[in-house]
């Protein structure tokens, strides 16, 4: 475990512990890790595992503290009980809430029909009034020859303007009426006949896709590749999927009235051919599926296999390192394209002081490598914080890579190498194995600033 992966964790599960005490704590075990690698000269991991077990290490560190060690698992509890009793109250809340909600609905409703109950019955009732006096006056002219008075007719004139505003009024409400149904219905049929037409396009949209799977795979097939499956699963999503959007357009709202396009003689027709080339593609995609799982198993993995063939050639990276405060010099380890070498010292008296010589032996010459130095600054931990003393600086030593120009080259050395086996019905796990053999070579006077080498 590393030291920033090991002070994560203990700050973590130390949570309960103020933050100054808690940066003590840490502050503490940083100077036992320091100590350890520089009396012991072990390592950071090793300095860490001499602690033990960290569920026990931090069980003594709370116990010190008096903290309960499954304080975090009560508090856990805690939070879901306090979150269980929140989500009841404000599922109560909400029942509350919607049963008010219904109610004053109704109320608004049955508010609503009894009002427009009252005013269709007062409409109803003057209805009735202006045909009763209608029949009572032809009754009047009827039956006398005499001319009504002039106060009478002058009633009757009223009663008639009143009976043509009342039928003009109510003509007008009906037509409002019908008009907003019409508009209702316009908008509901539009929207529906835009959903349908979306769903065909998307439907569409896949059908081009399988389409374009069917003419590649066709041509693979051609090839040799053993592409059977794939290509009668194509085969068979596309024709599925033809016959569903063609389906689809049946259920598209249109104009009454307006002249179909089709007989039902020949829907009757395009709907049997609908539902027969939909058990075609469903039948196509069934056979695909199961000769593309026999052709799959009869693949074989070969295991692990490099890119790149054998081009042995050799380069140097030199490293630049100011040796005027430099208290140690420490070398990562390096990534060969497959795994993490340790590179080895060589000390050798050519190496002019302050240069370390990469010479790399490898399969190709398309990855271009430069190295990489960082530094930062070295104290005496063994001394309380403000009596510690500056060492002097640490470099890290590390060789960086830049692909460049050459990811098209591995991109098509990998394609090659996998439409082949492909072809055979081989299987690899592929890697860029690049570096074959690396040596470090640096002046011997320069052996004190290596840590762990003699």
């Amino acid at each position: 475990m590393k030291k920033d992966e090991f002070f994560q964790i203990l700050r973590k599960k130390l949570a309960i512990i103020e933050e100054n005490e808690l940066n003590d704590i840490l502050s503490e075990y940083e100077q036992h890790i320091a100590m350890k690698m520089e009396n012991g000269k072990i390592t950071e991991e090793e300095a860490i595992k001499d602690f033990g077990n960290i569920e026990e290490l931090v069980a003594e560190i709370l116990e010190s503290y008096h903290v309960k060690v499954n304080y975090n698992a009560q508090l856990k509890e805690e939070k879901q009980a306090q979150f269980k009793e929140s989500a009841k109250e404000l599922g109560e809340n909400t029942k509350h809430f919607c049963g008010k909600v219904v109610q004053k609905t109704k109320e608004v409703l049955k508010n609503g029909w009894n009002s427009a109950k009252v005013c269709f019955e007062k409409i109803w009732n003057q209805i009735k009034k202006v045909v009763k006096v209608e029949r009572e006056e032809q009754m009047l002219l009827l039956g006398t020859d005499k001319r009504l008075p002039e106060n009478i007719q002058m009633m009757q004139e009223k009663q008639r303007r009143g009976s043509r505003w009342f039928q003009k009024l109510t003509s007008w409400v009906w037509k409002v009426i019908r008009g907003c149904f019409r508009l209702g219905m316009w908008a509901i049929k539009i929207a529906w006949n835009l959903f349908i037409a979306g769903i065909v396009f998307l439907v569409g949209i896949f059908t081009c896709i399988m389409l374009y799977i069917f003419g590649a795979s066709l041509v693979f097939l051609v090839m040799d590749y053993p592409l059977w499956g794939v290509l009668l699963v194509s085969l068979g999503t596309v024709i599925f999927s033809a016959a569903v959007a063609i389906a689809l357009t049946f259920f598209i709202k249109r104009r009454k009235g307006k002249k179909a396009i089709f007989s039902d003689k020949t829907k009757t027709i395009i709907k049997i051919g609908i539902v027969s080339f939909a058990g075609i593609g469903i039948l196509l995609t069934g056979i695909g599926t199961g000769i593309g799982v026999m052709e799959f198993s009869t693949f074989v993995y070969g295991g692990e296999q490099p890119i790149f063939e054998e081009e042995k050639t050799t380069s140097k990276v030199i490293a630049e390192i100011p040796l005027e405060n430099t208290g140690k010099i420490e070398l990562e380890e390096v990534y060969n394209g497959h795994e993490f070498v340790k590179a080895e010292v060589t000390f050798d008296a050519s190496v002019p002081m302050g240069q370390v010589w990469y010479e790399i032996e490898r399969n190709q010459n398309e990855i271009e490598y430069f190295a990489v130095v960082e530094n930062y600054y070295e104290h005496d931990y063994d001394q309380p914080e403000e009596e510690q003393q500056y060492k002097g600086e640490i470099y890290h030593v590390r060789l960086g890579q830049n692909y460049g120009d050459s990811n098209l080259k591995l991109m098509m050395q990998l394609k090659d190498k996998f439409m082949k086996d492909l072809k055979e019905r081989k299987l690899y796990s592929y890697y860029s194995d690049d570096i074959k053999s690396i040596k470090v070579l640096a002046n011997p006077q320069m052996k004190q600033y290596f840590e762990g080498i003699k």
